[in-house]
């Protein structure tokens, strides 16, 4: 999709609204040349999302399940 758009008095650029619905929180890459700007939304690495994922799990393992863990492996 193309769209067009104008900077604004306070050096700004508004992106068409159904971009910010989608972009909402997004991060962004922005690469600009002399006459072009290009805006990217910056993907997720996949190792942030898993480790998003696996966190509640983390919070079940005490201390000593390590401890246990550990013991059992180095035997």
């Amino acid at each position: 999709m193309t769209f067009q758009t104008k900077i604004l008095q306070e050096d700004t650029i508004t992106l068409p609204k159904s971009i910010r619905k989608l972009w909402r929180g997004k991060k962004v890459y922005i690469q600009f040349s002399e006459d072009t700007i290009v805006v990217k939304r910056v993907q997720e690495a996949p190792f942030w999302g898993t480790l998003e994922r696996l966190r509640p799990a983390g919070k079940r393992v005490s201390q000593k399940d390590i401890s246990t863990a550990v013991r059992v492996t180095r035997q």
